[in-house]
């Protein structure tokens, strides 16, 4: 049964890294979401600093088997999903920030628009200062990521787009019922890939309904965390070229593609034709065009001068301005 009292729930998937949590609690908490706290870390660290919140009602801890493989994080995540009582969820790391106001705004969209799977805005990234007296401070958001061009798009047309201009959905809010069969289905499927899971909840996504742009920021990014749990389960080869020289991985691709194109109802043949510009456009060295390249440095000043004169802020100012930048538009 739906929780009533609330709208959304914000699963936080742990694996160590608990130099972040304290900061991430500081900064993400609210009395109108519900949490879940869904840990995989080898260690205790980030129990015990649950541990001291176990009184409030909103947050709920759970301690699972150690994250030692992609396939723990899948199991971890899909158990996860199904204990959400709210009628929205999103996923956020330990490093990074909500943005409140955002994450409204697309829950508000949700529930106007029966037909989306999910809702975002424009992602933002911060740089942390690395100066011990300015330790929880950090640059001016720099807009990164935004899918504003498939905004209501759903079905083979959403991921044809996607496979060209690759554009993940991790960082959304999903209606519940959406992202739980989201993650039980990448569990069926046993893949073991990272990034292959990332692709396919992106997939899944376009399947289960339509994505709704939001204008405002909802999710801020943190650029130079100390470690990254990606890169941490990752080799030494980029995975976009494993595709060439890895049988399996190979085969855990034909093998969703498979699971995606039945469900949409396309030929695999034709699902794969257009799943290959993925990995051709990954490895291709694009080039900007010189009017590309000039606003994309005049988009980037007010962010590099302030970076450059070791001038930074409370992400809560970061915030701010960035949702003043979306009133102003």
């Amino acid at each position: 049964m739906l929780n009533a009292n609330k709208k959304i729930t914000i699963i936080l998937p742990l694996w160590d890294r608990e130099v972040y949590t304290s900061v991430w609690i500081e900064k993400n908490i609210y009395d109108d979401f519900d949490y879940i706290i869904a840990d995989g870390s080898k260690k205790n660290a980030n129990q015990l600093i649950f541990e001291k919140l176990k009184d409030k009602a909103n947050i709920t801890y759970i301690r699972y088997p150690p994250d030692l493989s992609v396939r723990d994080f899948i199991d971890k995540m899909s158990d996860a999903a199904n204990k959400v009582l709210t009628p929205f969820v999103m996923t956020c790391d330990n490093d990074d920030f909500i943005n409140y106001s955002g994450v409204v705004n697309c829950v508000n969209q949700l529930t106007r628009d029966e037909g989306a799977s999910c809702a975002g805005g424009p992602l933002y990234s911060v740089m942390k200062s690395q100066m011990s007296a300015q330790a929880e401070r950090y640059t001016l958001p720099e807009r990164g990521m935004d899918l504003r061009d498939i905004d209501g798009m759903s079905g083979f047309v959403a991921l044809k787009y996607i496979f060209k201009n690759y554009k993940y959905t991790w960082y959304s809010v999903f209606r519940t019922a959406i992202y739980d069969k989201i993650w039980s289905d990448i569990r069926q499927l046993e893949i073991c890939d990272i990034f292959l899971v990332e692709i396919l909840h992106a997939q899944l996504s376009f399947v289960y309904g339509k994505y709704v742009y939001v204008k405002q920021n909802h999710y801020i990014r943190l650029q130079n965390p100390e470690s990254s749990c990606a890169r941490a389960g990752s080799v030494q080869m980029p995975h976009t070229y494993k595709i060439y020289f890895d049988n399996e991985y190979r085969e855990q691709v034909i093998l969703m593609s498979a699971y995606i194109a039945k469900l949409l109802g396309v030929e695999l043949t034709d699902f794969l034709d257009e799943f290959k510009n993925y990995y051709i456009y990954a490895c291709a060295n694009k080039q900007l065009k010189l009017s590309s390249k000039i606003y994309r440095s005049l988009a980037h000043l007010y962010v590099s001068i302030p970076r450059r004169l070791h001038i930074y802020y409370p992400i809560e100012f970061g915030i701010s301005f960035v949702n003043t930048l979306a009133a102003v538009k």
